[in-house]
């Protein structure tokens, strides 16, 4: 078997773990560039070519930003990756956003932006007609599945009749129609038809599929097709004894079957995209892990301190991914292993039966090919954290790249209406249209940060109890927006109304005890002069009766 060669060292390796212990995902910024510059001068006979990255492979910005510099746009399937992109300043049509079941948020959230939205299904026009209030962007897409089985050289490579995504035929025709009749002017095709296809001729033969469907569809509609998106399907050589895809060769296929089919139909300005994920970044990455154990019972087990948290691949799919035993890659492969996490499930094996070098404890192991799909794929079974990713930049300086979970964040002030001072005391609760608590507090005079409220729904801002001195305000409503951005929320309290003529506190105290007393002898003498005038009465009427 041939050797897969790594890109980084045992000595390296070595430096990194003084600063970031194992497990990690380790990228190759050297390695990244390089592809990006090969793909983009394999496309470069057509004009409007653009790779719209799929982000789900590697959502890291720190990647994405890399890819920018090359004229990468995003393939999006969610809400997060669109924010993401949005927040990473990709132009709107730099912005793909393929549907696929989609909720009516996110549909709403890619016309926000001006996302080109690809429709998986024609049912979805009518419910983005609804979402949209009839207003559709000038440009859209529409993606493709023909059915039946995808051959080359009477191989099947993949079924695409079994696959849940894209417009039959008749379909596509149809919602064309439809669409131009709604509004819009331009059009893409798109289709997915086979994945990790390890050949150069995939890519040349889903484009004939395709340009002649653009062909018939312009035809039948009469419409404008701009693009026509290949997708991904681009694979790697995930095993030694692979042979690597040529990407030269690949555009040069597209580049003749353009000149065959699109050009003699009037068809030469149309753009070529291309959404590769695994191509752009799987082999320039790879997870680092420890041995910490080793198991002699009915097979030799290797425990490392990764598990399938880490890369799920080989446990959810039986995927292959290449072992090298750093410091040992000239050493004869003649121990069998299974190489194992710590999760509490049989599936969570890196390698099975597989011929290594002999491992010792405290050697480094290096999983090839985790750049796509690997760290993306993470979960958090046993309550497990997720790694870190790092990137080994092309100085040979290593930078912590990690991704950190984003959702709605929101500081709320509680403050005094008249001088706008942050208050103590209070207990603020927040809600939802259900009357559910969401968060409750008791302010400390500062702003109070919340995390992970809903978006784009109505909630509200309740004053359970007031500092000493102020008033119960009326609630607050307010709606939080899909940014990133930490959004403010105040609430103003009312000091409470004085009693005309009553003191308060402090010395006040004092004069209300002399004003009590005084009113008490000012009672005593009332009493005593009307005992006198009374006592005086009856002796009168007592000497007239004499």
């Amino acid at each position: 078997m041939s050797q897969k060669k790594t890109f980084v060292t045992l000595e390296q390796l070595k430096e990194i773990n003084k600063t970031y212990p194992t497990p990690y995902h380790l990228y190759d910024e050297k390695g990244i560039r390089a592809n990006a510059e090969r793909l983009k001068k394999a496309f470069s006979w057509n004009k409007g070519y653009r790779e719209y990255f799929a982000v789900k492979a590697t959502p890291n910005p720190f990647i994405l930003n890399i890819l920018k510099e090359y004229g990468c746009g995003t393939d999006c399937s969610s809400m997060t990756e669109l924010m993401m992109s949005h927040a990473l300043d990709f132009k709107p049509e730099e912005i793909m956003f393929s549907s696929n079941d989609t909720p009516a948020e996110e549909f709403a959230y890619a016309a926000k932006i001006g996302a080109t939205i690809n429709l998986d299904d024609i049912t979805h026009i009518d419910f983005l007609d609804k979402i949209l209030d009839g207003k559709f962007p000038e440009t859209m897409s529409c993606r493709y599945n023909p059915g039946g089985d995808f051959t080359l050289q009477n191989e099947i490579m993949d079924t695409p009749k079994d696959a849940k995504y894209g417009m039959t035929h008749d379909q596509i025709i149809e919602a064309f129609k439809i669409l131009k009749s709604k509004g819009v002017k331009h059009f893409g095709i798109h289709s997915f038809l086979a994945s990790n296809t390890v050949s150069n001729e995939y890519y040349p033969a889903l484009a004939k599929i395709l340009f002649e469907l653009a062909v018939e569809l312009k035809e039948k509609t009469g419409v404008d097709i701009r693009f026509i998106n290949l997708s991904g399907g681009i694979g790697i050589a995930y095993k030694p004894d692979q042979e690597e895809n040529d990407i030269a060769v690949i555009g040069e296929g597209v580049h003749k079957v353009y000149d065959e089919v699109l050009t003699p139909n009037g068809m030469g300005d149309v753009a070529i995209y291309t959404e590769l994920g695994r191509f752009m970044l799987a082999p320039y990455g790879c997870l680092v892990t420890k041995a910490i154990h080793e198991k002699h019972t009915h097979k030799e087990y290797i425990g490392v301190d990764a598990c399938a948290v880490n890369l799920m691949r080989p446990a959810m799919y039986g995927a292959y991914h290449h072992i090298t035993v750093a410091g040992k890659e000239d050493a004869p492969c003649d121990h069998v292993y299974d190489i194992t996490g710590s999760l509490c499930e049989n599936n969570d094996k890196f390698a099975i039966d597989r011929k290594l070098p002999k491992i010792d404890m405290g050697d480094y192991l290096i999983i090839h090919d985790t750049g796509a799909h690997g760290f993306s794929m993470g979960y958090n079974y046993n309550g497990k954290l997720r790694s870190s990713e790092l990137l080994l930049k092309e100085d040979g300086s290593v930078a912590k790249v990690e991704m950190k979970d984003t959702y709605s964040k929101v500081e709320i002030s509680k403050t005094d209406l008249t001088t706008g001072k942050e208050l103590e005391g209070a207990k603020l609760q927040i809600l939802n249209k259900e009357g559910e608590v969401l968060e409750e507090w008791v302010t400390d005079g500062k702003p109070h940060l919340v995390e992970k409220l809903p978006v784009g729904e109505e909630l509200i801002l309740r004053e359970i109890t007031a500092p000493e001195g102020y008033e119960i305000a009326e609630d607050v409503k307010f709606t939080l927006e899909d940014t990133m951005e930490v959004q403010k929320v105040e609430m103003k309290d009312a000091r409470t109304p004085e009693t005309p003529g009553v003191p308060q506190t402090g010395d006040d105290h004092w004069k209300q005890i002399l004003l009590f007393a005084l009113l008490g002898v000012s009672a005593a003498g009332l009493m005593a002069t009307m005992l006198y005038k009374k006592r005086h009465k009856k002796a009168d009427e007592a000497k007239k009766e004499e």
